[in-house]
């Protein structure tokens, strides 16, 4: 492993507090029992996450890697299994209520029920999307300040 690789690992197994591989069932448990800070670092490679209460099962991953002849850190941020698999459902569910109240009934009482489901979905989607923008943004601050801070005590 090269001096940027062992640099990273070092700073990551300092900040990861649980030790997750970046599987469906550890997304549950991670939501479900509420654990801040997980993650796995393998040679080059890493992944890890961190559980927020406001944005629930929402929270970003972030997958990196370390290029050896450049000396930088390559990272992809994208959300959780979990998540996705409640934001399909809920799209899904959308959707479903969505066409039988078009095509079955012309009653002006499903529109009015149509319109509320659409502006509350609407703003559930809103709220999900800021709140995972918001976190990605933090877990990239939360990234560097740990890679700083531990360059800080390792000097």
């Amino acid at each position: 492993m090269d001096s940027i690789g062992a640099f990273l690992s070092a700073a990551l197994l300092f900040f990861i507090v649980f030790p997750y591989e970046n599987t469906f069932p550890n997304h549950f448990k991670t939501v479900f029992n509420r654990r801040f800070n997980c993650g796995f670092v393998r040679d080059k490679d890493f992944t890890f996450w961190n559980y927020n209460f406001l944005i629930g099962a929402f929270y970003p991953i972030i997958n990196g890697y370390c290029k050896m002849k450049e000396n930088k850190i390559a990272i992809t941020i994208k959300m959780n299994s979990l998540g996705k698999l409640i934001y399909f459902f809920i799209i899904f569910g959308f959707g479903i209520s969505i066409f039988p109240s078009i095509f079955f009934n012309g009653n002006a009482s499903y529109f009015n029920k149509f319109l509320l489901l659409f502006i509350l979905c609407s703003l559930l989607y809103i709220a999900i999307w800021l709140g995972y923008n918001y976190q990605k943004k933090k877990i990239i601050t939360v990234l560097k300040n740990t890679i700083n801070n531990h360059s800080l005590i390792g000097e």
